[in-house]
C-alpha cells in the first residue's frame, strides 16, 4: 500500500489538475479582494451565474460559435454606414454642421471631411 503522505500527494496532484479547482479558487478569492480592496472584483462573481445557468451557457455558445458570421455582418453594417456617410458628405454636409440643432457638433464633430462624417454617423447613427 501507499503511505498516507503519498496518498495526500496524489490527491493534491489530482486536485491541481482539475480545472474546476482554479475556477472555484478565483471566485473565492474575488470576494475578500472586493470587500477589502476594490469592489470591482465583485463583478467576477457574476460569471458564476453564467456557469450555473444552462440558458446563459447556450446563449454564450450560440454567439461564440458563430463569431465569424457576426463579424461579417458587422463589416457589412460598416460598409452600409460608409456608403450613407459618402452621400451625407457630398449632399448634406452643411446640415451636419448646424450647431443649434445638434449641440454635439460644436465640439469638433462635423461632416466637413469624409472620415469625420463616417465616424460621426457610426457614433451617433447607431445611437438613434
Amino acid at each position: 500500500g501507499h503511505s498516507s503522505f503519498t496518498k495526500a500527494y496524489l490527491s493534491l496532484l489530482a486536485l491541481l489538475k482539475h480545472q474546476d479547482y482554479y475556477r472555484t479558487l478565483l471566485f473565492a478569492a474575488a470576494a475578500p479582494v472586493g470587500y477589502f480592496g476594490n469592489p470591482i472584483f465583485f463583478s467576477i462573481q457574476i460569471f458564476r451565474v453564467i456557469e450555473r445557468s444552462d440558458s446563459l451557457q447556450n446563449v454564450i455558445k450560440s454567439v461564440t460559435s458563430k463569431y465569424q458570421d457576426l463579424l461579417w455582418t458587422a463589416g457589412l453594417g460598416l460598409v452600409v454606414i460608409f456608403l450613407f456617410s459618402m452621400c451625407a458628405f457630398y449632399y448634406f454636409s452643411d446640415k451636419y454642421y448646424d450647431v443649434e440643432r445638434n449641440p454635439d457638433l460644436g465640439r469638433g464633430f462635423s461632416c466637413q471631411e469624409l472620415w469625420k462624417c463616417f465616424f460621426l454617423n457610426v457614433a451617433y447613427g447607431l445611437r438613434q
